[in-house]
Protein backbone atom coordinates (compact mmCIF):
# COMPACT_ATOMS: atom_id res chain seq x y z
CA UNK A 1 0.00 0.00 0.00
CA UNK A 2 2.93 2.21 1.15
CA UNK A 3 5.00 1.73 -2.28
CA UNK A 4 1.61 1.91 -4.57
CA UNK A 5 1.04 6.09 -3.10
CA UNK A 6 4.64 6.78 -3.40
CA UNK A 7 4.74 5.47 -6.47
CA UNK A 8 1.89 7.60 -7.75
CA UNK A 9 2.62 10.43 -5.91
CA UNK A 10 5.97 10.10 -7.59
CA UNK A 11 3.98 10.47 -10.83
CA UNK A 12 2.20 13.09 -9.78
CA UNK A 13 5.70 15.27 -8.53
CA UNK A 14 6.66 15.38 -12.74
CA UNK A 15 2.94 16.57 -13.20
CA UNK A 16 -0.74 15.84 -13.30
CA UNK A 17 -0.62 14.23 -16.83
CA UNK A 18 1.33 11.55 -15.37
CA UNK A 19 -0.80 10.20 -12.62
CA UNK A 20 -3.59 10.27 -15.31
CA UNK A 21 -1.64 8.33 -17.77
CA UNK A 22 -1.23 5.53 -14.90
CA UNK A 23 -5.43 6.07 -13.91
CA UNK A 24 -6.29 5.54 -17.69
CA UNK A 25 -3.87 2.76 -18.69
CA UNK A 26 -5.84 -0.54 -18.98
CA UNK A 27 -3.19 -2.26 -17.29
CA UNK A 28 -3.92 -0.72 -14.23
CA UNK A 29 -7.06 -2.49 -12.35
CA UNK A 30 -8.91 0.48 -11.00
CA UNK A 31 -10.64 -2.02 -8.66
CA UNK A 32 -7.75 -3.50 -6.71
CA UNK A 33 -5.89 -0.08 -6.87
CA UNK A 34 -8.64 1.29 -4.83
CA UNK A 35 -8.75 -2.14 -3.31
CA UNK A 36 -5.37 -1.80 -2.08
CA UNK A 37 -4.63 2.33 -1.68
CA UNK A 38 -8.04 3.71 0.12
CA UNK A 39 -5.84 6.32 2.87
CA UNK A 40 -6.98 9.43 2.74
CA UNK A 41 -3.37 10.49 1.93
CA UNK A 42 -4.46 8.74 -1.89
CA UNK A 43 -7.89 10.13 -1.93
CA UNK A 44 -6.72 13.81 -1.39
CA UNK A 45 -4.13 13.24 -4.42
CA UNK A 46 -7.06 11.93 -6.60
CA UNK A 47 -9.27 15.04 -5.57
CA UNK A 48 -6.66 17.83 -6.13
CA UNK A 49 -6.63 15.82 -9.70
CA UNK A 50 -9.89 16.44 -10.66
CA UNK A 51 -9.60 19.65 -12.25
CA UNK A 52 -7.49 17.79 -14.87
CA UNK A 53 -9.26 14.27 -15.51
CA UNK A 54 -11.47 13.35 -18.38
CA UNK A 55 -14.61 12.36 -18.70
CA UNK A 56 -13.79 8.62 -18.79
CA UNK A 57 -11.15 8.96 -16.09
CA UNK A 58 -13.70 10.33 -13.91
CA UNK A 59 -16.33 7.46 -15.26
CA UNK A 60 -13.51 4.95 -14.74
CA UNK A 61 -12.99 5.46 -10.88
CA UNK A 62 -16.97 6.15 -10.09
CA UNK A 63 -16.73 2.98 -11.08
CA UNK A 64 -14.09 1.31 -9.32
CA UNK A 65 -14.99 3.49 -6.34
CA UNK A 66 -18.26 1.81 -6.74
CA UNK A 67 -18.13 -1.84 -7.02
CA UNK A 68 -15.61 -1.75 -3.40
CA UNK A 69 -17.47 -4.52 -1.51
CA UNK A 70 -17.28 -1.64 1.39
CA UNK A 71 -18.84 1.89 -0.38
CA UNK A 72 -21.85 1.59 1.14
CA UNK A 73 -20.38 2.32 4.34
CA UNK A 74 -17.26 4.10 3.43
CA UNK A 75 -17.86 7.63 3.52
CA UNK A 76 -14.48 9.07 2.56
CA UNK A 77 -15.11 7.22 -0.46
CA UNK A 78 -18.33 8.20 -1.26
CA UNK A 79 -17.33 11.52 -0.87
CA UNK A 80 -14.91 11.12 -3.32
CA UNK A 81 -17.85 10.42 -6.22
CA UNK A 82 -19.61 13.03 -5.11
CA UNK A 83 -16.97 15.35 -5.55
CA UNK A 84 -16.39 13.70 -9.26
CA UNK A 85 -20.08 14.27 -10.04
CA UNK A 86 -20.33 18.29 -8.57
CA UNK A 87 -16.93 18.95 -10.74
CA UNK A 88 -18.04 17.25 -13.88
CA UNK A 89 -20.53 20.37 -15.81
CA UNK A 90 -22.93 21.16 -18.82
CA UNK A 91 -22.64 18.40 -21.35
CA UNK A 92 -20.03 16.90 -19.88
CA UNK A 93 -22.28 16.12 -17.27
CA UNK A 94 -24.21 13.88 -19.88
CA UNK A 95 -21.61 12.23 -21.09
CA UNK A 96 -20.59 11.18 -17.85
CA UNK A 97 -24.20 10.06 -16.85
CA UNK A 98 -24.19 8.06 -20.25
CA UNK A 99 -20.72 6.67 -19.39
CA UNK A 100 -21.95 5.50 -15.88
CA UNK A 101 -24.77 3.45 -17.54
CA UNK A 102 -23.35 1.77 -20.27
CA UNK A 103 -21.10 -0.88 -17.61
CA UNK A 104 -23.57 -3.52 -18.76
CA UNK A 105 -24.46 -5.32 -15.44
CA UNK A 106 -26.09 -3.66 -12.06
CA UNK A 107 -23.70 -1.34 -11.31
CA UNK A 108 -24.95 1.73 -12.87
CA UNK A 109 -25.50 5.72 -12.06
CA UNK A 110 -29.01 4.92 -10.68
CA UNK A 111 -27.86 1.90 -8.11
CA UNK A 112 -25.05 4.68 -7.30
CA UNK A 113 -27.28 7.53 -6.78
CA UNK A 114 -30.82 5.84 -5.20
CA UNK A 115 -28.74 2.61 -3.40
CA UNK A 116 -25.33 3.51 -2.65
CA UNK A 117 -25.42 7.49 -1.79
CA UNK A 118 -26.62 8.12 1.69
CA UNK A 119 -29.07 10.66 1.80
CA UNK A 120 -27.29 14.75 1.68
CA UNK A 121 -25.33 12.84 -0.73
CA UNK A 122 -27.89 11.57 -3.02
CA UNK A 123 -29.32 15.26 -2.54
CA UNK A 124 -26.28 16.76 -3.56
CA UNK A 125 -25.68 14.86 -6.73
CA UNK A 126 -29.43 15.37 -7.44
CA UNK A 127 -29.27 19.10 -7.01
CA UNK A 128 -26.21 19.46 -9.92
CA UNK A 129 -27.30 17.41 -12.46
CA UNK A 130 -30.79 19.13 -11.76
CA UNK A 131 -28.63 22.75 -12.15
CA UNK A 132 -26.66 21.17 -14.82
CA UNK A 133 -29.13 19.82 -17.07
CA UNK A 134 -31.11 23.11 -16.62
CA UNK A 135 -28.24 24.96 -17.87
CA UNK A 136 -28.06 22.76 -21.04
CA UNK A 137 -31.59 23.10 -22.16
CA UNK A 138 -31.31 26.80 -21.52
CA UNK A 139 -28.33 26.73 -23.58
CA UNK A 140 -29.84 24.32 -26.65
CA UNK A 141 -32.37 25.83 -28.74
CA UNK A 142 -33.56 22.10 -29.95
CA UNK A 143 -35.15 19.50 -27.64
CA UNK A 144 -32.37 16.99 -26.10
CA UNK A 145 -33.02 13.03 -25.58
CA UNK A 146 -32.04 9.80 -25.10
CA UNK A 147 -33.43 7.29 -26.29
CA UNK A 148 -33.56 3.91 -24.38
CA UNK A 149 -34.41 0.51 -25.64
CA UNK A 150 -34.69 -3.07 -25.18
CA UNK A 151 -32.21 -5.80 -27.15
CA UNK A 152 -34.28 -8.83 -27.48
CA UNK A 153 -37.03 -8.81 -30.30
CA UNK A 154 -36.56 -4.62 -30.68
CA UNK A 155 -32.96 -4.48 -31.57
CA UNK A 156 -31.70 -7.82 -32.52
CA UNK A 157 -34.54 -10.23 -33.34
CA UNK A 158 -34.50 -13.23 -30.28
CA UNK A 159 -35.38 -16.01 -33.02
CA UNK A 160 -38.61 -17.35 -30.77
CA UNK A 161 -36.04 -18.01 -28.48
CA UNK A 162 -37.45 -18.62 -24.84
CA UNK A 163 -37.07 -15.95 -22.41
CA UNK A 164 -35.42 -13.49 -24.57
CA UNK A 165 -38.43 -13.54 -27.18
CA UNK A 166 -41.04 -14.78 -29.39
CA UNK A 167 -40.22 -13.53 -32.83
CA UNK A 168 -39.06 -15.93 -35.51
CA UNK A 169 -38.95 -14.24 -38.51
CA UNK A 170 -35.57 -13.45 -38.46
CA UNK A 171 -32.71 -15.86 -37.68
CA UNK A 172 -31.63 -15.33 -34.17
CA UNK A 173 -29.25 -11.93 -33.34
CA UNK A 174 -30.10 -10.47 -36.76
CA UNK A 175 -30.29 -6.87 -36.40
CA UNK A 176 -33.97 -5.58 -37.61
CA UNK A 177 -33.73 -3.76 -40.86
CA UNK A 178 -33.78 0.28 -40.30
CA UNK A 179 -33.68 -0.34 -36.56
CA UNK A 180 -30.29 1.27 -36.24
CA UNK A 181 -31.28 4.15 -38.60
CA UNK A 182 -34.63 4.96 -36.57
CA UNK A 183 -32.94 5.24 -33.62
CA UNK A 184 -30.45 7.37 -34.55
CA UNK A 185 -33.29 9.66 -36.02
CA UNK A 186 -34.93 9.26 -32.40
CA UNK A 187 -31.71 10.68 -30.69
CA UNK A 188 -31.25 13.05 -32.94
CA UNK A 189 -31.62 16.55 -31.45
CA UNK A 190 -35.24 18.15 -32.97
CA UNK A 191 -35.61 21.99 -32.71
CA UNK A 192 -37.59 23.27 -30.42
CA UNK A 193 -41.82 23.63 -30.80
CA UNK A 194 -41.10 27.60 -30.05
CA UNK A 195 -38.48 28.22 -32.63
CA UNK A 196 -39.17 29.42 -35.98
CA UNK A 197 -38.88 26.70 -38.73
CA UNK A 198 -36.79 27.36 -41.84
Amino acid sequence: QDMIGEALRGCCSHGPEHVLYVLNCWDVDLLKLFSKVRSPDFLDLLQGLVPEMDIVTKARLIDAAQRQIDFFFERCLQEFVVELFCQTRGKELTTLKNLLDEGGDFYNLHKLVFSDLPEDLRQAVLTHIEKEGDAVRAANAGLLRKVLSDIDDTLFCSGGHFPAGADKRFPKGQLYPGVLALLRELGRQQPSASSPSS
